[in-house]
């Protein structure tokens, strides 16, 4: 369906960017299963307890120049219906969300810049005690996490639901000129779930 998107929309670079997010995110979806998969079955072919699957997740981080890419051109419509009270209202509600995370890795940084290290007298001379840069780190290193996961996780949903808050569609239905083609892809996506 993102290719469908991607060559009824290029005249629309906003809408490109958003339908090669999407290809981008179903692609991946795809390369990290088989890649599951094929560990599974590896796993069986060595007559290993269990399979290495971890290494799949590392494809995950090619979803993120996507989700950027998207979200450039998500962004870029926003802008334009931000007068209507959904989107706005959606807006203000996933930026303040993530901002939380934001929130955090600006403390990190203020308490590493305003932090001193405390002394103490042993013996006649100055000894540093606590070691307070580890938290210093956490709080900084967390924060910048935490606003990743929490943008990368949300973005999705927020993309999904400004665009149908801006068409009217919140859920989705298809208008008439393709629908044959929504529902066919609807019903071959979903016939997976019957196979053991």
């Amino acid at each position: 369906m993102s290719i469908f998107s991607i060559v009824r929309c290029k005249n629309t670079w906003q809408l490109l960017a958003i339908a090669i997010w999407k290809m981008s995110m179903s692609l991946l979806n795809g390369i990290t299963a088989v890649h599951a998969a094929c560990a599974i079955l590896m796993r069986d072919f060595d007559h290993k307890e269990k399979a290495n699957t971890g290494k799949a997740a590392w494809w995950l981080l090619l979803y993120i120049p996507g989700m950027f890419t998207g979200m450039v051109g998500l962004m870029s419509l926003v802008v334009k219906h931000i007068h209507e009270g959904g989107v706005r209202k959606l807006t203000i509600s996933f930026y303040c969300i993530v901002g939380g995370g934001v929130i955090l890795l600006l403390i990190g940084i203020w308490r590493s810049i305003t932090r001193k290290p405390k002394y103490t007298l042993v013996n006649g001379n100055r000894k540093k005690v606590g070691d307070d840069e580890d938290t210093v780190l956490v709080w900084g290193f967390g924060g910048f996490a935490i606003s990743v996961f929490l943008f990368t996780v949300l973005a999705a949903f927020y993309s999904d639901w400004a665009l149908g808050m801006m068409t009217d569609n919140l859920i989705g239905l298809p208008s008439g000129d393709n629908s044959a083609l929504f529902w066919s892809y609807f019903v071959a996506k979903r016939l997976t779930m019957f196979s053991w």
